[in-house]
């Protein structure tokens, strides 16, 4: 099977994220794409996230007409510690076969700090990783500022309006390999929605209605007065 971790605090998730995980999952053939809800990011660690139960619940909530998708609680089976990307995809490696692919989806926002991540080196020699575009941040910029060693392992996966790949295996998972997804246009962010949802402005179109309903009954990213 080929495999993807899509990680992230998803707070909430969005619709943003369903395009990404379907254009990627297109694009590279993908029979399955995990959503691993981060309990307790090191690089978000001086900010006040929802509880991960209720993000958790949410991604559930979104993923539950999707085949491929599934949403994994493997971070937050250990909330207390500090979860780093190199372990949470050792442990998803322990959960597949020998001949399961591996590819891992972050952002250019994450690509950009790259670099400070632990064990970043083998993590890019263990795992193939995706990279997507973000608003306000030109990947081939970021591209360039990496060493020759990165450089040389980045390819580019056709933009959101590119031809369908024919074959599965054109897209190798084996490291190290970079794939870059330049222009998916997502202008919506997890704090652009809290902010609106604290002003009581609505957010429509922008999440699932299963969502919505979830935030405003357990009365999430309300104002605190």
């Amino acid at each position: 099977m080929r495999i993807a971790v899509f990680g992230g605090t998803f707070d909430p998730i969005h619709r943003g994220h369903m395009l990404i995980a379907r254009h990627v999952a297109r694009q590279l053939k993908l029979d399955r794409i995990l959503f691993v809800t981060a309990a307790r990011p090191p690089h978000k660690a001086a900010i006040q996230l929802t509880h991960p139960c209720d993000r958790h619940a949410m991604v559930a909530l979104a993923l539950r007409n999707e085949r491929r998708f599934v949403a994994s609680n493997l971070e937050l089976l250990s909330p207390l510690e500090k979860n780093y990307s190199i372990d949470t995809l050792a442990r998803v490696r322990t959960q597949l076969r020998p001949s399961d692919e591996l590819f891992f989806i972050l952002g250019a926002d994450q690509f950009a700090e790259f670099r400070t991540w632990r064990n970043s080196d083998r993590l890019l020699e263990s795992v193939a990783l995706v990279v997507v575009s973000r608003p306000g941040l030109a990947i081939e910029e970021l591209v360039a500022r990496c060493d020759q060693r990165t450089q040389r392992a980045v390819k580019r996966l056709p933009g959101i309006a590119g031809k369908r790949t024919r074959l599965a295996r054109r897209f190798s998972a084996v490291p190290p390999v970079i794939y870059l997804v330049p222009d998916l246009k997502i202008d919506i962010s997890s704090t652009s929605i809290r902010d609106r949802i604290s002003a009581g402005r609505r957010v429509r179109g922008v999440l699932d209605p299963a969502v919505a309903d979830y935030i405003r009954k357990n009365r999430l990213y309300r104002k605190r007065t």
